[in-house]
């Protein structure tokens, strides 16, 4: 078995805390949501929303490996549970200029399960 260094060991167990994290966080939003939209993509989606204004649906793609038309099925889920907004900044025909965005519930909901997970970071 290799040794590893001190910076290894905090990289291996930074990334279990992840994976338990990860694990949390569904279970606690599907407590804390009305609906059931908590997946890892879903959950990925909404911390990266609750770090900018808004994103294009490309720019949370970038991110995230899904296609296209993924992108716009997680983003239905999410809008339809009342988590997310689309912000239209062009005519509604052109879905390029649609900007996503937390909702007030989304915002509460993320900030509710951080401060749940925050404690078992340390």
């Amino acid at each position: 078995m290799r040794t590893l260094t001190a910076d290894m060991e905090l990289a291996r167990r930074f990334l279990l805390c992840l994976v338990e994290a990860g694990q949390e966080w569904s279970v606690l939003i599907d407590e804390i949501a009305e609906d059931s939209v908590a997946d890892n993509v879903a959950v990925h989606v909404l911390c990266l929303l609750q770090a900018s204004e808004s994103l294009r649906p490309f720019e949370l793609r970038k991110s995230i490996a899904v296609t296209s038309g993924g992108m716009t099925k997680i983003i239905d889920r999410l809008e339809g549970a009342g988590l997310i907004a689309r912000l239209a900044k062009k005519p509604r025909e052109d879905a390029r200029g649609v900007q996503i965005a937390l909702t007030r519930k989304g915002s509460s909901l993320v900030e509710s399960v951080l401060v749940a997970l925050a404690p078992q970071i340390h």
